[in-house]
């Protein structure tokens, strides 16, 4: 995650809620996912009558290439995660489409809006568990998803976000949370590093 200027200082994200992912907490205090994030939807309903899944469509509502960064939170030591269940997407914020992943690589072409959950039925008891991974690398963004599925024979849609992801900013102090060295909690250790104006396969979350 990375913090644009003027927000919290790293020091301020709580490493000892276990209710909470601290990623997830520097997202809440207006962190951008960095260079790739992952966002794990669950699609249910709270009424008893069950909905057709029918779209997923990404809407890309800003860009900006001179968003300037604080700091950015990586988690490079994780314990099991990964991913939210069998239907993966894949955003890809630079070309602004969405792949499905398939055998763990993004098909060759975008979906136009059908994809692997279209068609899927979701219940209140049955919801369908979606992982997306967004990746983002030449500018900063802020993005959106929209959900349209078929209830009692009635098209309607649901806007997901809007959420922030970046990429492509050099010279970003990069912080790391491990476990203690007893096992029983998390500590923030400086890198030293930096971050890059390239993308690399070594990226923090």
């Amino acid at each position: 995650m990375a913090m644009p200027k003027g927000g919290p200082p790293v020091t301020a994200i709580d490493l000892d809620d276990f209710q909470k992912e601290p990623r997830n907490i520097a997202a809440e205090k207006g962190a951008a996912s960095w260079a790739r994030g992952v966002l794990n939807l669950t699609l249910s309903t709270e009424g008893k009558d069950k909905i057709s899944v029918e779209s997923v469509v990404p809407h890309v509502k800003g860009r900006n290439r001179t968003t300037a960064y604080d700091w950015v939170l990586q988690k490079t030591q994780s314990c099991g995660g990964g991913g939210g269940g069998p239907s993966h997407l894949h955003l890809d914020l630079e070309r602004q489409k969405l792949f499905d992943v398939v055998d763990g690589k993004p098909a060759a072409h975008p979906v136009p809006g059908n994809s692997m959950i279209t068609g899927k039925t979701v219940t209140r008891d049955e919801p369908a568990y979606v992982t997306v991974d967004v990746s983002s690398c030449t500018a900063s963004y802020e993005w959106s998803l929209t959900v349209t599925y078929l209830l009692g024979g009635k098209r309607k849609q649901t806007e997901l976000g809007p959420f922030r992801s970046t990429g492509q900013v050099a010279g970003v102090p990069v912080y790391d949370i491990r476990p203690e060295s007893n096992g029983t909690g998390r500590v923030l250790v400086d890198t030293k590093e930096t971050t890059r104006t390239t993308c690399t396969k070594r990226t923090a979350q």
